[in-house]
């Protein structure tokens, strides 16, 4: 559990980054929670396979959190 939060907040702190949106520590590991699962679902669709404890995640979740900001962007803007 505590993993997840870590690794979310990393991946969700590095989306914000390259999405230059500045958000609080909750939003950047809530970001980063939804975009890991985001992530996760994506590269299986893609059989992509990620190795390394710490590295592979981060990637993942950071792709996913990325996707997401896109996603909420767009729904924002109808």
């Amino acid at each position: 559990m505590i993993y997840t939060i870590f690794i979310g907040a990393i991946a969700g702190w590095l989306s914000c980054i390259i999405m230059k949106r500045d958000s609080g520590i909750l939003t950047n590991t809530f970001v980063g929670i939804i975009g890991g699962m985001l992530g996760h679902f994506v590269f299986d669709l893609l059989n992509i396979e990620t190795t390394g404890a710490y590295l592979g995640p981060i990637i993942m979740g950071t792709v996913g959190s990325v996707l997401f900001l896109l996603i909420l962007g767009k729904l924002r803007l109808r």
